[in-house]
């Protein structure tokens, strides 16, 4: 492992990060407090995982030059250390409950099964942009975008196909047993398609009305999957065979939740300054005071106490566009 330069910032209340470059930030507090992540803020962050209790941490970078690589804290973001995986436009990544078995795409799937010390690459694996992970690292969810999706029951050592439906998918979900698995289209109207028997049947649960880049989460034992799109807040508690929804809240695009959902975290997209959390199932919404910023991830412990936001800075993306890039083009 190589050590990364940390600096330490002491925990600031929310509102008081008005500058430029606190690209990863963390929060001890339900999203109350927020403090910068100690780890370098010039990367193009596109994913950020946790194990059940905050203390693995998991982020991966996109850029095909300085800084790419997968990170990681071993204790709830004090220090951070690059991982040995190869340098390479990481898209998503996914921890199992302990942080033990991780699971990582870049267009190809990277797997760890000693919390990121070593990877390597199953064979005959799928191409694959985003990646979902059940709590014992066994069940895998993995999407191509655009291209099909993709399911393991065995910690990635073989793979079937679970659909036949074709799509630019924008973000995947997955129950803590795998049992249970979603995916939303990065289309009009956030089509979402639903599994209750580990990925190998796929249906379409209710139509509802949204747009591109929808947000979507579900509790760990799958009794509630959660949507975010246009303002609204959808939540079923069939997996998708009907739904209910909140009107006028300010979420959309990007949506995390702990354990029993009662904390959730999401942001407006672009048209609201900041991000959002909930600790009451999503009934009402606190700003934290977060400026405005592309947030590309967010993530959140079992108990809901630490949330983590990744974003992609500033400065012009990289030449060669990544499927984690392209979703998000099509998406704004």
């Amino acid at each position: 492992m190589r050590n990364v330069d940390l600096t330490f910032t002491k925990a600031i209340p929310a509102g008081a990060i008005n500058g430029g470059g606190l690209l990863l930030l963390i929060s001890l507090a339900r999203g109350q407090t927020w403090e910068p992540a100690n780890v370098n803020t010039n990367y193009y962050w596109s994913s950020i995982a946790t194990s059940a209790d905050g203390t693995r941490l998991a982020a991966t970078v996109y850029s095909p030059g300085s800084g790419s690589g997968i990170y990681l804290s071993t204790n709830a973001s004090a220090t951070w250390f690059i991982s040995l995986a190869p340098a390479a436009g990481w898209e998503s990544v996914a921890s199992s409950a302990d942080g033990a078995k991780l699971a990582a795409v870049d267009g190809s799937i990277y797997l760890s099964t000693n919390s990121g010390s070593t990877w390597l690459t199953p064979v005959r694996s799928p191409p694959a942009n985003l990646i979902a992970s059940s709590a014992d690292g066994s069940k895998l969810l993995a999407a191509q975008s655009p291209g099909n999706i993709f399911a393991s029951t065995n910690f990635g050592g073989s793979w079937f196909e679970g659909t036949n439906i074709s799509a630019n998918w924008y973000s995947i979900a997955c129950s803590a047993n795998g049992s249970k698995m979603a995916a939303v289209m990065n289309l009009d109207d956030s089509p979402v398609v639903v599994s209750t028997n580990y990925g190998v049947n796929w249906y379409y649960a209710q139509h509802i009305i949204g747009q591109p880049g929808a947000g979507l989460a579900c509790r760990a034992d799958g009794n509630e999957l959660m949507l975010s799109t246009a303002g609204l807040l959808y939540i079923s508690t069939n997996w998708g065979v009907a739904w209910t929804s909140t009107n006028h809240v300010p979420v959309d695009r990007i949506l995390a939740c702990s354990a029993d959902a009662s904390v959730m975290l999401s942001y407006g997209g672009l048209t609201i300054d900041s991000i959002y959390t909930s600790t009451n199932l999503g009934a009402t919404w606190t700003s934290n005071s977060v400026p405005r910023r592309s947030w590309t991830a967010f993530s959140c412990s079992a108990d809901g106490a630490e949330l983590l936001a990744a974003e992609e800075p500033g400065p012009a993306p990289p030449a060669v566009e990544s499927g984690f890039q392209k979703r998000r083009r099509l998406r704004d």
